[in-house]
């Protein structure tokens, strides 16, 4: 899921600052909430401390669409667009793997052998968001990045 990380480094690159609010309900979601084809719609970043910093919209590079989540019983895929053959077709990068849920805690373990966590936060029909702390805060203009929050809409 190296690759994911990547995802979340280009998506954090593209916020404006815009005010929000969180609830302090605390919701446990089951496995079959999480399930499905997720498309990225945009990201949140928090600095070390968990405080709010920007947000920004998915972004359509090639005009593939944005990056993407699988989830099924056991597998999830993150995936994204990286460009166009030169027969105009999108190139699709995928990494899958082997996942836990237990507690609104999505847990896997990426093909190098790193574990990766994401906190889900909102699970509905038709929308997901989670969020994931960077395994290194990343320095974007001057702020430190270490959380990102990625929100998501429902496929399929």
């Amino acid at each position: 899921m190296k690759k994911f990380y990547l995802f979340l480094i280009v998506s954090i690159m593209f916020f404006g600052a815009v005010s929000c609010s969180k609830s302090d309900d605390t919701v446990i979601f089951k496995q079959e909430d999480i399930i499905g084809h997720w498309s990225h719609v945009s990201s949140k970043i928090y600095d070390p401390n968990r405080k709010y910093l920007g947000e920004g919209p998915a972004e359509d590079k090639y005009g593939c669409g944005t990056a993407f989540w699988i989830i099924d019983k056991n597998e999830m895929t993150a995936g994204q667009y990286t460009g166009r053959d030169n027969k105009g077709k999108c190139i699709e990068e995928k990494e899958t793997s082997k996942y836990s849920f237990s507690g609104n805690r999505l847990s896997s373990v990426d093909s190098k052998g790193n574990a990766e966590y994401f906190d889900v936060l909102q699970a509905t029909s038709s929308s997901f968001v989670f969020i994931s702390k960077l395994p290194e805060p990343l320095y974007i203009n001057g702020l430190v990045v270490q959380y990102v929050e990625i929100h998501f809409k429902k496929m399929k």
